[in-house]
């Protein structure tokens, strides 16, 4: 290998190519005021420091290692392929470049236009290993192919479409993210996500027309915060490995869920508005629910949570999926007790749901409306038999005839009470009190209440 040193290129006209092979570079490189025609290749080196402050047509390094290059210039092609530098860092300043094709490398981070913006077009990488990526300035398209591991990948500024693919034909290659975060971006965008497993995704202020089509994702968080525009739209497919969802104050057009498995997804939505709904093969968790940050109690976080389920519903209801519509329907119903949590107990609104989520939990439970019937049975016919003036049973232990003689004298009485238009007078043999007859009457509205909240729940496969 070639050792070299004091390489400084200034105010230099070419327009050839100049190659460095199997060099090692024992100082800093700088390259300032070269004409815009210059090509420069380092194949197999060592070096430092490279530092561009001018424009170059192209820059390539393969199969190199160093500490760190530092763009400032305009670049038409910008290339590392087949290098493993742990330590290596490439900042991209203020510079405008055609395109970025980083594949088969390992580096520490890639900065683009942290501070001052950058320009690009292409940017494309494949098999990279990198510890932090920024990307901040004007993009317009960038793409993630196989066998990326990069442990954090933020972006802001604007970009014209965000690209991640796997093919299957490299099974085991799909890119995978520690942290995927997107910020502030004020450009139309698209997101098409292919196959790729991210710790956390996070879409934070895009303030635009932004269309999200992610399928077979895998990650521990999906969060999203910001208004995506009046036509914003997020496309969930085949996504089956999602732990927790989240819309923090999103304004979304549409969203869209199809082929996924959300039975151990927990979702949380605050202050979100979902213009439509739709949802097509989708397994649910059977606790789902949409809530707020449980140490918030305003009233409008929760119409936002009510929205959701109600348009969960209606796309159930639009697919003719009975089973969806029923179980988003429950939903609403609860959610909206949460939202009148503050009125008074005796509000209308809130003793019906109360009721209702007793005697059938919203149309779900057979088995609860057949409890609730019994047990109020229980209670009025206990309140009943309480106030006769000649009871047929004593206080205290008197022997096992007397026992058998009353089971079975109460078993015939709560039997005939149990049937909502039963006879007044089936307890005149005992000169009833007349109170007891208003604890029959209130009993008997209970009682039918309790049978039609029961035949209902076995019919909520039939409800429309």
């Amino acid at each position: 290998m070639e050792k070299l040193s004091n390489i400084e290129f200034n105010r230099l006209i070419m327009g050839g190519k100049l190659r460095f092979v199997d060099c090692e570079f024992s100082e800093d490189i700088y390259m300032d005021n070269i004409y815009l025609e210059s090509r420069f290749t380092f194949r197999n080196c060592k070096f430092s420091t490279i530092s561009i402050n001018t424009d170059v047509k192209e820059f390539r390094v393969t199969n190199c290692e160093f500490e760190e290059i530092e763009i400032n210039g305009n670049v038409d092609f910008l290339y590392f392929q087949k290098t493993v530098s742990p330590k290596g860092r490439v900042k991209v300043g203020e510079a405008k470049i055609k395109s970025i094709n980083i594949s088969n490398c390992s580096l520490n981070e890639l900065i683009f236009g942290e501070m001052p913006k950058v320009q690009c077009n292409d940017v494309r990488f494949s098999n990279l290993i990198a510890n932090k990526i920024s990307l901040f300035g004007e993009f317009k398209d960038i793409k993630f192919y196989n066998g990326n591991d990069i442990g954090e990948l933020s972006m802001g500024g604007s970009f014209n479409s965000l690209i991640i693919v796997y093919s299957p034909k490299n099974e085991g290659l799909c890119s995978k993210f520690g942290n995927l975060m997107f910020l502030n971006n004020q450009e139309k965008c698209n997101v098409l996500i292919n196959g790729a497993h991210i710790s956390s995704l996070s879409v934070i202020g895009l303030y635009v027309d932004t269309y999200l089509d992610i399928t077979d994702l895998s990650c521990e968080t999906f969060s999203m915060e910001g208004n995506l525009g009046p036509n914003g739209s997020v496309k969930l497919k085949s996504c089956n490995e999602i732990d927790s969802i989240s819309f923090k104050s999103v304004n979304l057009s549409n969203l869209e869920i199809f082929n996924s498995d959300f039975s151990q997804t927990k979702f949380v939505s605050d202050q979100s508005i979902f213009e439509k709904i739709k949802w097509q093969s989708v397994e649910w968790a059977e606790n789902l629910n949409f809530y707020s940050d449980p140490t918030e109690t305003s009233g409008l976080k929760d119409s936002f949570r009510r929205d959701t389920l109600r348009m969960l519903k209606l796309s159930a209801q639009n697919q003719q999926d009975i089973i969806g519509y029923i179980k988003f329907h429950a939903l609403e119903q609860q959610a909206y007790k949460i939202q009148i949590r503050n009125k008074k107990w005796y509000h209308e609104d809130r003793v019906l749901l109360f009721l209702n989520f007793i005697s059938n939990n919203h149309g779900l439970s057979w088995k609860r409306g057949i409890f609730f019937t019994v047990c109020v049975g229980s209670l009025f016919f206990l309140l009943s038999v309480l106030f006769l003036s000649n009871p047929y049973f004593k206080l205290g232990w008197t022997n096992w005839s007397d026992l058998w003689n009353v089971a079975g004298i109460t078993i015939k009485l709560f039997s005939q009470s149990l049937y909502a238009a039963h006879s007044f007078d089936y307890l005149n043999d005992f000169n009833p009190k007349g109170i007891v007859f208003l604890f029959d009457l209130i009993g008997r509205i209970f009682l039918a209440y309790g049978y039609y909240q029961t035949v209902s729940a076995f019919r909520k496969f039939s409800k429309k």
